[in-house]
């Protein structure tokens, strides 16, 4: 399928009316855009990652490096990553709390 008739139909399917809306985004990475009254925000599906929140009338919140490389298997570096990873619950913390490295 065409990425660009599937992104069409993923933003038909799920986007709102005047709130989100699914379009392409830096690197050609899908990205939820979301607008109200009270705020602007922006998150890609690439790895559920929060990646702009501007508060109406203020300026951008979050910070992003200019070394993102916006590409598929690549980090984006910055923003909020909203995805906590998959682990069993007795590994949690062995491997997210108490890292030496």
């Amino acid at each position: 399928m065409n990425a660009v008739l599937a992104l069409t139909d993923l933003d038909r399917r799920f986007g709102i009316p005047d709130v989100a809306r699914l379009c392409e985004g830096s690197g050609g990475l899908t990205r939820v855009v979301i607008t109200s009254p009270l705020a602007h925000g922006e998150m890609y599906v690439h790895g559920a990652h929060v990646t702009s929140w501007r508060p109406a009338g203020s300026e951008e919140v979050l910070f992003l490096s200019s070394k993102s490389r916006w590409e598929e298997g690549q980090a984006i570096r910055g923003g909020i990553p909203i995805c906590f990873p998959w682990i069993r619950a007795h590994e949690i913390v062995a491997t997210l709390f108490n890292r030496r490295e």
